[in-house]
């Protein structure tokens, strides 16, 4: 399978852009700008065909780099898995850890988590594919380490919850509940999310968090008033 092949829902082609870039690299600069190139493909390839089927003579070629090459900065197709685990979770515990910790309300700071979740599901999207089944693959001693990774995203959740219900912001309910609910509306949204469709990623943010905040039930007063909601919890994230 090429990359184009697999570019209809997960990576694009290379570019020439890219390509001119990465000739003008030397050193440091042109393994991270190979490094990238790989991994970019990869995903889309693990994505699109599984990972136990892509092979790494196929990564090679879609990557147009020679396989000699993909070997040097890759040991073997377990390494670029592990990489694109790593990425992926560091930067899912990097800024949940940070909002957890940072300043505002509890509630600030659970719709921060559901942005910042939405934006990596915008920003992440061909990775989600991958890495939501294929850990299998990874060594135990690998798969304890990404183990660990999201526990310390986990943990990041949980104080916010638990900030929220200590303050009386949240309904006193099981704080393990109240994390599945709040991670459920996001961690299948690579299901249905199609970037450019007709509501961003920070409007589906925006909805969301209304809807775990508020909940769908009109108040009273907004019955009385015929209010039909914010049009920001209206139309479909669907192309």
């Amino acid at each position: 399978m090429t990359v184009e092949q697999a570019s209809g829902t997960l990576v694009l082609p290379i570019s020439a852009a890219s390509k001119k870039k990465q000739r003008g690299a030397k050193g440091p600069k042109l393994a991270e700008a190979r490094t990238d190139r790989i991994l970019a493909t990869a995903v889309g390839l693990f994505g699109a065909g599984g990972y136990q089927t892509t092979t790494m003579d196929e990564i090679a070629e879609a990557t147009e780099l020679n396989k000699a090459t993909v070997y040097r900065y890759f040991s073997s197709k377990e390494d670029i898995l592990y990489a694109l685990y790593q990425r992926f979770l560091d930067a899912a515990v990097v800024q949940t850890t940070a909002i957890a910790e940072g300043p505002g309300t509890a509630s600030e700071k659970l719709r921060a988590h559901l942005k910042c979740s939405f934006t990596m599901l915008r920003d992440y999207l061909p990775y989600w594919h991958v890495v939501i089944k294929e850990d299998s693959h990874l060594s135990d001693r690998r798969l304890a380490v990404i183990r660990r990774k999201r526990k310390a995203y986990a943990a990041a959740v949980d104080r916010i919850i638990q900030e929220g219900i200590a303050a009386g912001e949240f309904r006193t309910l099981d704080p393990r509940i109240i994390k599945l609910a709040v991670e459920g509306m996001c961690n299948w949204g690579f299901r249905w999310f199609k970037p450019g469709g007709p509501m961003t990623a920070e409007a589906l943010a925006e909805a969301f968090a209304e809807i775990a905040l508020n909940g769908i039930v009109a108040s009273p007063d907004a019955r009385s008033e015929g209010d039909q909601g914010s049009p920001v919890a209206t139309g479909s994230s669907h192309s």
